[in-house]
């Protein structure tokens, strides 16, 4: 009996006996990873208008040194599946769940009945790789909490409204002590008793403003817990009196 590989190098040089005679086989390359399924596709065409009255489609794999038929090989047992479609001469080769080991060179070879004679002819092959899947790198996205900063911009304001409410009545004490030493420094003639007199108008005005402002501001404290807190504090100190 002669063997697979023997069989498959006559076949192979029978290709170039009928010129018009030729077989079609896709995918010339296919890359696929490690669980895929793939199919390769044969057909034989007879563009001189032979007569292909009888064909048989095989499968071979090229190895180093032989050219075994998958359908021999163990290591595809329950993952493979022929079909051939003989209305018009043509098969597939169906491979599922690959391995690594699955990569090589697959032919398929026609056995026929052309014009009365038998001839065998192959195809050009398709090499098959199988790969690993690769690693996807995942980014981490870092994200600013908005929330954080808003609460953090709203207490700074706080702050700064309580520091200038604590000293807002030695403030007002300044304007009052520096009217008076104004007035006193020139309290010598008539004229001046006048003018002296207008100037503490003046100020005492400006007080009673800035008084408006400070009850203004002690109002929207109390309407905050932490404000109320602040006003007690400083009226203990003694710089702020408490509504």
């Amino acid at each position: 009996m002669l063997s697979h590989g023997f069989l498959f190098a006559v076949i192979h040089l029978s290709a170039y006996v009928r010129c018009n005679v030729r077989v079609e086989q896709q995918p010339a390359a296919a890359h696929q990873t490690i669980g895929e399924n793939t199919t390769m596709f044969c057909k034989i065409c007879a563009d001189g208008g032979e007569n292909i009255s009888w064909c048989d489609i095989e499968w071979y794999r090229r190895s180093e040194d032989s050219w075994p038929e998958v359908k021999q090989l163990s290591q595809f047992k329950g993952r493979f599946h022929e079909f051939m479609n003989r209305s018009r001469w043509s098969g597939s080769l169906s491979l599922t769940t690959l391995e690594l080991n699955d990569t090589g060179k697959y032919y398929c070879n026609y056995i026929c009945r052309i014009d009365g004679r038998m001839s065998q002819h192959n195809g050009c092959g398709t090499n098959l790789s199988v790969h690993e899947e690769a690693t996807v790198t995942t980014a981490t996205v870092i994200t600013t909490n908005t929330g954080h900063t808003d609460a953090f911009t709203e207490k700074t304001t706080d702050d700064v409204l309580y520091t200038f409410l604590l000293f807002l009545p030695l403030l007002l004490k300044l304007l009052m002590k520096v009217g008076y030493t104004a007035v006193s420094g020139h309290m010598t003639e008539g004229g001046v008793k006048f003018t002296s007199v207008n100037f503490l108008g003046q100020s005492a005005r400006r007080a009673r403003d800035l008084a408006g402002v400070t009850d203004a501001l002690r109002l929207r404290l109390n309407a905050n817990p932490a404000g109320q807190d602040f006003i007690h504090r400083a009226a203990h100190a003694g710089s702020v009196t408490a509504v």
